[in-house]
């Protein structure tokens, strides 16, 4: 409350290490590998928060080629979680989902570090929360997010890293901004009707300004958490 225009909104915490053991039939050996992977940073008084980036570090992670070419790590889906950041005059950053299995035909290793599975990081002045991080196995398993495990071959990991927190009201927020965020995929339409009152056509994605006036100027706009 003392410095308002100085602080940010809650992030994803800590970097996510992924760290993995086992045997690795390509090379015919054993291997153990860790990379860095991050969610998103809480929003700021006067800009976005930054996407799968860690905080204070800067450290944005370890790209698929680098994981790759030094493990038998297979990274099947590398992409951003639409909604994941949480809605305000200033959006957190968003989260990641990666999907990853190891090329190996013996049992394997994961030791899960992984932070924001329970408590998701807050909005600050009326911004909302960010989406809280997830770890699930292909077996239908949710494992516990500092937890040791030992997969079988084939097995996926799905990884779903948490967003930051936003920043001020989501009514406040421009509209040609959550259309932006719309049209990169980082918003859904829904959301943006939901959580920021912005009216925008699915089909065309086109913003609807009459309507959005109509809805942000109601005597309760139907505005709500994701």
């Amino acid at each position: 409350q003392a410095i308002p225009d100085r602080v940010m909104a809650e992030g994803a915490g800590n970097i996510w290490n992924v760290q993995t053991a086992g045997w690795d039939s390509r090379r015919g050996r054993p291997y153990t590998y860790i990379f860095f992977t991050a969610g998103g940073t809480g929003a700021r008084p006067n800009k976005d928060g930054l996407s799968n980036t860690a905080f204070p570090s800067g450290i944005m992670g370890v790209p698929t080629e680098v994981v790759e070419s030094l493990s038998p790590l297979l990274i099947r889906r590398k992409e951003v979680r639409p909604d994941s950041g949480g809605p305000g005059r200033y959006r957190g950053g968003l989260g990641q989902e990666i999907r990853l299995s190891v090329r190996t035909d013996r049992p394997w290793m994961l030791s899960c570090m992984y932070d924001r599975t329970l408590f998701a990081p807050r909005g600050l002045f009326g911004g909302f929360e960010g989406a809280r991080g997830e770890v699930l196995i292909s077996d239908g398993r949710r494992p516990h997010s500092k937890e040791r495990l030992i997969l079988q071959p084939g097995a996926e990991v799905i990884l779903r890293l948490p967003g930051g927190g936003g920043y001020g009201n989501p009514l406040e927020r421009d509209p040609e901004q959550v259309l932006a965020d719309v049209v990169d995929g980082y918003v859904s339409v829904e959301a943006a009707r939901t959580a920021y009152g912005v009216i925008i056509d699915p089909d065309t994605l086109r913003l609807d300004s009459e309507a959005t006036r109509a809805l942000r100027s109601g005597p309760t706009p139907q505005v709500e958490k994701l």
